[in-house]
């Protein structure tokens, strides 16, 4: 199996644990407040919609493209905006975006050859590959605040 076929099956994997526990969520916990102070909608919404935005990175860097431009005070200040924002979105809405999304993120990752995935560039302050990219944000991502969702629920 190559590196880029391996990877997005992993996250295949983690999104479909995170679709299930949406699914498996009533609408009481829906808005239960999770560890990182988020009702359980806007970290789903969060897990859901960052699949597009993190494959955004892993393929530019796989491109030779530079890292974010943004630094951690920006990053938490625009995920603080986004609890917010999405605090009482619809469980179907966060469905219908992880699915799209990680449908889109997996074909994404089984195009990057070996080569690609190998390429690195400086990730916040340390350098970094696509396919680490991929494995610990893309996929750890999702993961982490996964358990966190699960917690916030009573799935743990």
């Amino acid at each position: 199996m190559s590196q880029a076929e391996e990877l997005a099956s992993q996250f295949e994997e983690t999104n479909a644990a995170v679709v299930a526990a949406i699914e498996a969520c009533d609408e009481v916990a829906w808005q239960n407040l999770s560890e990182e102070g988020w009702t359980a909608a806007a970290l789903a919404h969060h897990i859901a919609e960052d699949h597009g935005l993190i494959f955004g990175l892993v393929q530019g860097v796989a491109m030779g493209q530079p890292g974010p431009g943004i630094d951690m005070a920006e990053l938490d200040r625009t995920n603080a905006e986004h609890a917010k924002n999405f605090a009482s979105c619809s469980k179907a809405e966060v469905v219908e975006l992880a699915t799209t999304g990680a449908d889109a993120a997996a074909t994404g990752l089984r195009a990057l050859t070996d080569e690609q995935l190998n390429n690195s560039t400086d990730f916040f302050g340390t350098e970094t590959t696509a396919a680490q990219i991929a494995q610990n944000i893309l996929i750890g991502h999702a993961q982490g605040h996964l358990a966190n969702f699960k917690a916030a629920t009573g799935q743990a």
